[in-house]
Formats: C-alpha cells, structure tokens, sequence
C-alpha cells in the first residue's frame, strides 16, 4: 500500500481502536488513508472510473500492474482453473500466462463496465468500517491485507450472477465461467430484509440512479438509497393525506432504522449509522459552501 502520507501501524491501530469507541475523525482519517488500497481494486475492475471528493467529480484512467502482488492475485481469481491462478505466479518467465492474465483482466472490466465507480467505492468503504468495527487484537493494518480481497470479491459474487444472467446466454456463460471464488470463500448470513427502490415514491429508483436535486448528485446510488431508507418516512406530514390511515401507513411503511439498513447491506448497525452520519455532515457542509443553510 504505498502512498503519500503514510501512517505508521501504531496510529493505525490507535485509529481503529477510536473508532470502535465511537470516533468520527478516526473513520474518516482511516478511509483516506486507505482510498489510495481501495483504487487498487477499482483499477482492476474498471478501464476507466469517476469518483467525487468533496461533490466535485474526478475521471481516473486505470493502471493495472502485473508486479502489483494485490491486483496480480486478485485479478487472477477471476481466471477459469485453480491451475491457471497458480500459475499466475510464474508470469516473469511464462508469457502465456501473462497473456491469459490479460485477456482476464479485459474480461473482468467488460463484467463490471455498466457499474458506477464511486458505487463500487463506497462498497469497500462499508467493508472496511464493518472489518475495523468487528477487529480484535494487534496488526490490523494485516487483517486487511489478507482478509478484505476475500469480502470484497464475495460481495461482488452477488452482483456477477446477476450481470451473467441480463449479458450472456448459456454458450457465452460457459465461455465466461471463469469466477472461482475457492481463493476467497468467506460465508456471510443470507439477508433477511427486503428493500424495494421500485416503489411508487419522489425518492424512486430514478432519484437514486442521480435524477434528484444537485446537493445529492455528488453521493453514489448507495449513499442516496441509505438516506432514502431512513429518513423518507420523514418527508411526509399528516396535512399531507385525507385519510390518517393512510399517513400512518406510509409511515409505517418507509420507517427505516439503522439496524434495518445494516440487515440490507449485511454489516453491523454502528457501520451503517457512521457511514450514514459522514454523508449527513458532507451535505451540510456542501449546502452551507452553497449558502443553502443559513449560517
């Protein structure tokens, strides 16, 4: 993980260790530290990607590095054999593996070339809050380098059924089977909370797709559908309805709290409230920049 500014393990310890007592700023500090790792993978899984800082939009054009052990390994679990993934090793004298690796590589970006960057970004930021949340002991700084590529391609798992199902039919399925994910089994719970951005709603699945007020533009379709989640129940008041039934049916209805976001995303219920309330003062800040709230 070469970067700039480079924190010695022991604050990253003491980081996480903040963090799990409650601070923001520890998060916060972790997260930047770690988006420069993040990229790593993103350069993997996209040829080209924009991500926001601060609201504003920035195109990243991606390097991938075959000497780079973290793209190298992850990108090579996505190769057809556990054969062809070991040898993914030898690729300095065996050149037809380094051609495989290649055309691998095209073949992953061609998977993952209708998803936002800044979506798959934020997937790591709440994997990485829910590891240092849940994280006991010393060297933390190793329990993610070994332990976070195996949660991030379970996760992605998910969403590669999905994209084989509406791109390739069953000859072009068989050609493209290359996901073995034996490299990176981790079992995570099955779901239990369904959440519908199809719904006859302001905040429908347009509204989080980007179609919504320019404050929110600058979040992901993850950020708007956590905040859709919690607090839509809110925009509504009872002048709004005829029948009261029907208020408190909505209300009911749309009343999210964090542990029923946290069951949605499979992560702990302090995640999803950190990740929620780092979005809430970004949007402060970006509406008091904008003189949208009196100062």
């Amino acid at each position: 993980m070469a970067q700039k500014n480079k924190l010695p393990y022991s604050d990253i310890e003491i980081l996480v260790y903040a963090y799990q007592e409650g601070s923001k700023d520890a998060i916060e500090t972790l997260l930047k530290h770690y988006e420069g790792y993040f990229r790593r993978f993103l350069d993997v899984l996209k040829a080209q990607y924009t991500i926001y800082h601060n609201g504003k939009p920035s195109t990243h054009y991606s390097k991938f590095d075959i000497y780079d052990s973290v793209q190298r390994r992850f990108a090579g679990s996505f190769m057809r054999t556990r054969q062809e993934r070991v040898m993914v090793q030898t690729f300095r004298k065996n050149h037809g593996i380094r051609s495989k690796m290649y055309r691998t590589l095209g073949r992953i970006r061609h998977l993952f070339e209708n998803h936002d960057g800044q979506d798959l970004l934020q997937v790591m930021r709440l994997i990485f809050m829910e590891m240092a949340q849940n994280h006991t002991g010393e060297k933390f700084y190793n329990y993610i380098s070994t332990t976070f590529p195996k949660i991030l391609l379970n996760e992605l798992v998910k969403t590669i059924s999905d994209i084989k199902e509406e791109l390739f039919d069953e000859e072009e399925a068989a050609e493209y089977g290359y996901l073995h994910i034996d490299e990176y089994e981790v079992d995570k719970p099955r779901l239990k909370y369904t959440f519908n951005p199809l719904e006859d709603s302001v905040y429908d699945i347009n509204w989080i797709n980007g179609d919504c007020e320019e404050i929110f533009s600058g979040l992901t379709p993850q950020q708007r559908t956590m905040l859709k989640m919690y607090y839509e129940a809110d925009t509504v008041f009872p002048k709004d309805f005829e029948d009261q039934s029907e208020y408190k049916e909505f209300r009911r209805k749309h009343r999210c709290t964090d542990t029923d976001i946290a069951i949605h995303y499979g992560c702990s219920r302090k995640t999803i409230n950190i990740a929620r309330l780092l979005i809430v003062d970004e949007l402060h800040d970006l509406a008091s920049d904008r003189r949208i709230l009196k100062e």
